[in-house]
């Protein structure tokens, strides 16, 4: 069905009957100048057919219907729609209009406003800026694309997670700093519950940009004052295609397809030189890579080796070697390129009287893991009807069904990259095999038992066949809304929405695997309901000439409840059977958790002749997680905007064309978690005595938490230059989180080991800057540029009273983690670290070895000193050519991959053994510099830790420049359509991640261990990332 159905999709289109077509010529010029106007653009609106105006504002279309509209634009000026009808030939002045320089953006509640009346910062991204991402996670398209937003991805694998923050971490909380989601009204989740062995997706993923027409970020707390709680984050705006059309009535079809292809763009370096053993000598029996020369050793052929095809590995001067060399293990082999189909198709039409949108989108993902698979399906319909002049009732809905075949995180001893890095070069995972995946003789022996390096790190090829996970998800999310008109001057809107989704989760670890020797196996479900409820009061009068009120009152209420059932079974009984009716042991639980929100809020915005403006807003959220008393919480905003070019009547020549400043202040909040009032029991796993018992939950709760308040403000402006083909927005802001809700360590003398909190302080201060630039604009070819610069600075004030540091989520290695320290950047990297004197110099042993302090403390910051995306956009007739750079200055990364690779001798870095080398520090005896001359061997580097070895010296610069986008498309002329029926047909090739420069010397430095959190910047054998290509054929009628 999955293979049939873009042929389904053709073949409706094949059949849409094609209408008369006519060619239509004209100019466009200046309505005040009459001057021409070059690179006007024009084109069949609802579709991608269009053209340009040469030097001397000239054009020519071709229409397909006498029903088509012509669409007419031109930066600075106002967009004109004219009905083509019998016409041959349509001339058009345009007007310009401050209004156009900034437009119109959705704010919260759906509101829509100009940009030159917000106090505050708000940034736009259009949906085809989304879709040349070429990304089936909408929040990994975001990146680079808005400042002030920051966007990980954990992994390049399909369906992998991908966190998403605004202005830095406020919260210290786990769940506390994900902006809201927002689409056509309704909020959804956008929750992640991963596992320290499975990456599994973050819920926006269930998207399809293909259905969004744009998404809109607001960015400080005065821009989402008016979700209250859910918004304290930020809120991403979410508005979908509809049918609806200026001008008359319409119809479209698009139908789009891609094909695409995905390889690993980076891998840590591995030695070649080495072989497994231990001080320079060959054994098949050690973890570690210390061995002989590879070029010293050969096979014996014998043909009872199980684990090589070509007989045991001896020396070369063995009596039973042969001449068949030994060859260095290639593990980059495994990983394969990745095929990724993309189909869409669309039908809207409008009319006076209403619209009505359907589409169909099916994304088809191979990962370069082999068996790693995404798929998911969207089915969208929405429409609106005009039920008479006052009344107008609308709705949409929108399906999606994804299935995920997962692969292992880098947490556990059966991860795929732990297989594959630790792997010693001597050690041929394949076993000769032409196609390892499907042949059990390259990860099996006869007996059943793996086949592997050494017992402890499980063949690659057994994960992915023996090791496997897959989650299914179906999830609606759809609305209906009423707008009544009750007075012309008086509106009432209500609205009321739904988000849910089930979750099955299966997973099953073979016996004989590492990680768990005797298997288990796992059966989740997961249910999420989220009903919002929304009614609206909007006025607007003029209360002078020059005064204008808009004053909207509303309430809100909010039910959300989940529910979860865990099932496992361990110790398998048969093989090859993962059902839990064949496991040796059964455990399972189930939990239910309910929330509720009811809120009441104002908006009130005042204007004074189109040049001044002054917003204040307020909202009163009554939350269920919190006590009576402290559950009720009032949350102000104020935001101004000044257009002083036009108030001061300045000269907006053809250098200066427009200026404007704007302030904002605002305060929100964050509630507790459910149940964090009191205090629960919980069943003791094996129970006590063969007894089922139960006891009190680990943690106390507290009935006089408060909510976490956070008070920002904001300063900004806008300029625009030289008939606006330079335009620069530029923001400075900070924001002071307080009332910190942590769960707080405490004595266990008290039987408990952590208390729930208000405690702790958070700071976030930064600027952000947009800069457009248009340097060339005549004869057909524009070339548009846009900068986006952010520089946050995201600081742990304070923390609980006589608690050092906080630690955050430490899904991995738990020597090195992300915490939460008094004076310190969020969420520094904290682990074992040279031990130094006074002057910072590391301190050496007579042995010429360095020193480890007994105290781990603070080694690296992960937060970028700053970020800038960088879009140049050309285009000449129906030729298209964009490309995005993504630039990140600093953050460190914890590389532990190359720490315990270089403990076991895989590394790169650890051919060099046998030279020379004196490490640069001082003897902690006589304060001279070191000179004593050591080899950096094994015994070198156990000196300074374990397996995970001195987590500083594995802290690297993460800093990189990557070419993330870069699209070329070709819109084929009108007059080639001749008599078919298509209006437009569109070519086009894009690659994501093509170039990346960095000196991280391990996977690509954009990664995270723990996915969706509050750790961050920890390598430890994460899966690496992609580049990719992808080909598309857009088609409309």
């Amino acid at each position: 069905m999955r293979k049939i159905l873009p042929l389904i999709m053709l073949l409706l289109i094949i059949s849409f009957a094609g209408l008369a077509q006519q060619t239509i010529t004209g100019r466009v010029t200046d309505a005040a100048t009459r001057e021409t106007l070059p690179s006007a653009t024009v084109r069949i609106f609802g579709t991608t057919t269009g053209t340009v105006t040469d030097i001397e504002g000239n054009y020519s279309i071709r229409t397909t219907s006498a029903d088509d509209f012509l669409e007419f634009s031109y930066v600075g000026y106002t967009t004109q729609k004219v009905k083509a009808g019998l016409l041959n030939v349509i001339n058009i002045s345009l007007t310009q209009d401050a209004k156009t320089i900034e437009g119109v953006i959705v704010t919260a509640i759906g509101i829509k406003a100009e940009k030159k009346s917000l106090g505050y910062a708000a940034q736009e991204v259009g949906g085809s800026e989304l879709g040349n991402s070429k990304t089936g996670n909408i929040v990994n398209a975001l990146s680079s694309k808005v400042a002030g937003l920051e966007v990980i991805s954990s992994a390049g694998t399909p369906g992998a997670s991908a966190s998403i923050t605004i202005r830095g971490r406020s919260s210290l909380r786990a769940s506390g700093n994900s902006p809201l989601f927002v689409v056509d009204g309704v909020p959804i989740d956008n929750s992640y519950d991963g596992s320290y062995v499975y990456d599994y997706s973050n819920r926006a993923i269930d998207l399809n940009s293909d259905d969004i027409e744009s998404v809109s970020v607001l960015k400080g707390a005065a821009a989402a004052a008016l979700y209250g709680i859910r918004a304290a984050n930020g809120a991403i705006l979410v508005t979908t295609k509809s049918g609806k059309a200026k001008g008359g009535a319409s119809k479209s079809i698009t139908f789009k397809t891609s094909v695409g292809f995905d390889q690993v763009n980076k891998l840590p370096e591995r030695q070649s030189m080495y072989s497994q053993g231990s001080g320079g000598i060959y054994s098949s029996t050690s973890n570690a890579s210390w061995g002989a020369l590879i070029d010293t050793l050969r096979f014996d052929g014998s043909t009872n080796d199980l684990k090589d095809r070509n007989g045991r590995i001896v020396g070369m001067s063995d009596p039973t070697a042969t001449d068949m060399r030994v060859n260095a293990y290639p593990v980059d082999n495994f990983f394969q390129t990745a095929m990724t189909s993309n189909t869409y198709l669309s039908m809207s039409g409008n009319n006076d009287n209403g619209s009505y949108i359907f589409s169909l989108g099916h994304l088809d993902q191979s990962g370069i893991v082999p068996f790693s698979h995404f798929w998911r399906t969207n089915v969208k319909i929405a429409g609106d009807s005009k039920l008479s002049n006052k009344l107008r009732i609308s709705g949409s809905a929108n399906y999606s069904n994804s299935l995920n075949n997962l692969t292992q995180k880098g947490s556990n001893l059966s991860a795929v990259m732990v297989g594959l890095m630790r792997n010693t070069p001597t050690f041929d995972l394949t076993n000769g095999s032409d196609d390892p995946a499907n042949d059990p003789s390259a990860y099996m022996y006869p007996d059943g038992t793996q086949r592997n390096y050494y017992s402890q790190y499980d063949n690659p090829y057994w994960s992915i066949n023996r090791n496997k996970a897959r989650a299914e998800v179906n999830r609606i999310i759809g609305n209906t809304q009423v707008d009544y008109n009750i007075l012309p001057w008086l509106n009432a809107m209500y609205r009321v929405g739904i988000d849910y989704y089930g979750e099955k989760r299966n997973s099953f670890f073979d016996n004989n695997s590492s990680d768990t020797p005797n298997g288990y196996v796992t059966a989740n479900t997961y249910f999420f309901t989220g009903i919002n409820s929304d009614l609206l009061l909007s006025a607007e009068k003029k209360l002078t000439d020059d005064l204008k009120l808009n004053v909207s009152v509303g309430h809100n209420y909010y039910v959300k409840e989940t529910y979860y059932n865990y099932q496992r079974g361990d110790s398998l009984i048969l093989p090859n059977f993962y059902d839990l009716s064949n496991t040796a042991v059964t455990s399972g639980d189930d939990s239910k958790s309910a929330y509720k929100i009811a809120g009441a809020f104002y908006d009130i915005k005042l204007s004074y002749k189109g040049v001044l403006y002054f917003n204040t807003t307020g909202r009163n959220d009554w939350s269920s997680t919190l006590a009576k008393g402290n559950n009720s919480f009032f949350y102000p905003s104020f935001n101004a905007s000044f257009i002083f070019s036009e108030a001061l009547n300045i000269d907006r020549g053809k250098v200066f064309n427009y200026g404007k400043i704007r302030a904002s202040w605002a305060e929100v909040g964050n509630d507790a978690d459910p149940y964090s009032l009191r205090n629960y029991f919980a069943a003791i796993t094996g129970g006590i005595n063969g007894q089922t018992a139960f006891a009190t939950e680990r943690t106390v709760g507290n009935e006089n938490l408060m909510p976490e308040t956070t008070r920002s403000s904001e300063f900004g402006f806008d300029l625009r230059f030289f008939n606006n083909k330079i335009g620069l927005d530029f923001a400075v802001y900070q924001s002071k989180s307080i009332g910190q809700i942590v769960p707080v360590p405490v004595a266990y003398s008290t039987g408990y080991e952590y208390m729930i909190l208000n405690a702790g302080v958070i700071t976030n201060k930064g600027i952000e800057a947009q800069l457009f630039i248009t340097p060339v604009a005549q004869k057909g070819f524009n070339w548009d540029m846009m900068f986006n610069f952010t520089k946050n600075r995201n600081m742990v004030e304070s923390l609980p009273e006589g608690v050092p540091l906080l630690d955050f989520q430490t899904t991995g290695v738990s020597s090195t983690r992300s915490v939460a320290i008094e004076g310190q950047p969020y969420g520094v990297l904290y682990g074992s670290r040279y031990l130094r004197n006074e002057s910072g110099d590391i301190l050496v042993g007579d042995n010429g070895y360095p020193l480890v302090d007994v105290t781990a403390g603070v080694i690296g910051d992960p937060n970028p000193d700053f970020m800038l995306g960088f879009r140049n956009t050309f285009s000449y007739k129906g030729i298209q050519l964009t490309f995005l750079f993504d630039i990140r200055q600093g953050g460190d990364v914890y590389n532990g991959t190359k720490n315990v690779m270089t403990s076991l001798g895989t590394s790169k870095n650890t051919e060099n053994r046998d030279e020379d080398f004196i490490f640069p520090g001082k003897n902690i005896n006589t304060g001279l510099p070191n000179d004593v001359v050591v080899k950096r061997d094994a015994r070198y580097y156990s000196a300074q830790g374990g397996l995970a070895g001195l987590s500083e010296a594995a802290i690297e610069d993460g800093s990189y420049v990557r070419l993330r986008e870069l699209s070329l498309s070709y819109s084929l002329p009108p007059k080639w359509m001749g008599k078919t029926p298509f209006k437009g047909i569109n070519l086009g090739i894009n690659t994501r991640n093509l170039l990346l420069w960095t000196k991280y010397s391990g996977i690509d430095p954009e990664t995270n261990l723990s996915g969706v959190s509050n750790s961050l910047g920890r390598d430890y054998f994460n899966m690496p990332n992609t580049k990719s290509v992808e080909f598309s054929l857009q088609l409309s009628l």
